[in-house]
């Protein structure tokens, strides 16, 4: 798991638990679980926005698949009042800045300083 090479591995991974989350679990705390476990794979050195566009990815082949999750569209237009594409653009907005924000604080405070001799991580001292 040390080196580069192993990224691919873990963001195709992180892209099958997201889109299965999306098509059978079509609500906001599962997501947020997907993203969790996302953050917990040993993916060196992520950037956020490596996170965005694998969520935007997933959301793509979930969208393609099964439609836009009827949940998180339900939520999505309660709290915002908004149809058309507006609307449909909130909805990619919540699941793409849920999974970064979740993915990505996990990944830093769990991966860095829980699991960092796992991960790979040195100290900058």
């Amino acid at each position: 798991m040390t080196g580069s090479r192993s990224n691919p591995y873990w963001y195709t991974a992180g892209l099958f638990l997201l889109v299965y989350v999306l098509i059978n679990f079509p609500m906001l705390g599962w997501w947020l679980v997907g993203a969790l476990l996302v953050g917990l794979m040993p993916i060196r050195h992520p950037r956020w926005w490596k996170y965005g566009l694998l969520s935007l990815l997933a959301l793509t082949i979930s969208v393609l698949w099964n439609g836009i999750s009827s949940t998180t569209v339900n939520t999505v237009g309660a709290i915002t009042n908004l149809s058309g594409p507006v609307y449909v653009a909130s909805v990619v907005l919540v699941d793409t800045l849920s999974l970064i924000l979740v993915a990505t604080t996990v990944q830093w405070w769990v991966g860095r300083w829980l699991l960092a001799k796992q991960y790979g991580y040195k100290s900058r001292g």
